[in-house]
């Protein structure tokens, strides 16, 4: 699902167990971030997937408030039964994330950031068996 008109990239892939999704843009807002997690959610939805690892490659990133009512909105849009292990390599980002993950957990959500793949994987597929 590549949309030339948006101002970001969000590609799928079916995995086995899980839907992968990759994020790229050159910067982000809530407005933009809140699009492509409901983007997310609704191909989640479509394929009947519950485990969803993001990887997003977008250099900066939001502030707290910002990053507070993203995490906030996502959790509304239904996304209880959904494992989601989210990945940013850039690791300056790091703190800002895991306030994210605080904060939709708090209100639901079953989340964990990475700054690698291999370990989100690792996270997204523990108690699976084969």
């Amino acid at each position: 699902m590549n949309e030339p008109t948006k101002p970001y990239e969000l590609t799928f892939e079916q995995r086995q167990h899980y839907l992968y999704a990759r994020i790229t843009a050159d910067k982000t807002n809530v407005a933009k971030a809140l699009d492509y997690w409901k983007a997310m959610i609704e191909k989640c939805r479509e394929l009947d997937i519950n485990r969803l690892l993001v990887e997003q490659i977008i250099p900066g990133g939001l502030d707290t408030t910002e990053t507070f009512k993203v995490a906030t909105e996502v959790t509304a849009m239904g996304i209880q039964g959904i494992k989601i292990a989210f990945v940013d390599p850039d690791t300056e980002l790091y703190e800002a994330h895991q306030f994210g993950e605080l904060v939709g957990g708090n209100r639901g959500a079953w989340s964990k950031v990475f700054t690698t793949v291999p370990e989100a994987e690792n996270w997204l597929l523990q108690g699976m068996t084969s």
